[in-house]
């Protein structure tokens, strides 16, 4: 199981996101702890300049980008909408 540390700008934004948006994210996170490439997180490696990160996916609209500090560490780095998340 994975250790999950969160940068500032993810707490922040947790609480402009809606309330089902944040309970789904949060059943998310716990997937995420136990199997970073769980089918259920359709998780996914980055491109270009940030080929070291990756994401999963919260709903259809948003999604979570994050990256492997240590094998056993992840950094939550932000959440954002599927329209940005890959700029």
């Amino acid at each position: 199981m994975a250790e999950l540390v969160f940068s500032k700008q993810f707490e922040q934004s947790i609480k402009s996101l809606p309330p089902k948006v944040q309970e789904k994210m949060a059943g998310r996170l716990e997937i995420l702890r136990v199997d970073p490439f769980d089918s259920r997180l359709h998780t996914k490696h980055l491109a270009g300049k940030l080929q070291e990160r990756l994401s999963f996916r919260i709903t259809r609209a948003w999604r979570v980008i994050f990256e492997f500090i240590k094998p056993d560490t992840i950094h939550v780095l932000k959440i954002t909408q599927r329209k940005d998340a890959y700029r």
